[in-house]
């Protein structure tokens, strides 16, 4: 947690959230209709989390955290 950071590709995901929650779409640049992200099951889980918070580096980390333990539990005693 104490050395975390966030990719160019997390910020080009966190952009997109930001004009999808301010009602211009899934779009990067808001007069181009292109998909600018790579993971759309990610952009869909952080979403919701970012219209509660309001906040991008802490939502983006925690529920990464979050998965990556529930992860590694289910490889160690799956």
């Amino acid at each position: 947690m104490r050395t975390a950071w966030m990719s160019d590709d997390a910020h080009i995901t966190l952009r997109t959230i930001r004009n999808f929650l301010a009602g211009v779409g899934l779009r990067w640049n808001l007069v181009e209709r292109v998909q600018s992200y790579t993971h759309p099951l990610w952009l869909f889980v952080l979403s919701p989390l970012h219209w509660l918070t309001g906040e991008y580096y802490l939502t983006v980390l925690f529920p990464s955290v979050a998965f990556s333990l529930m992860a590694g539990f289910l490889i160690g005693f799956a």
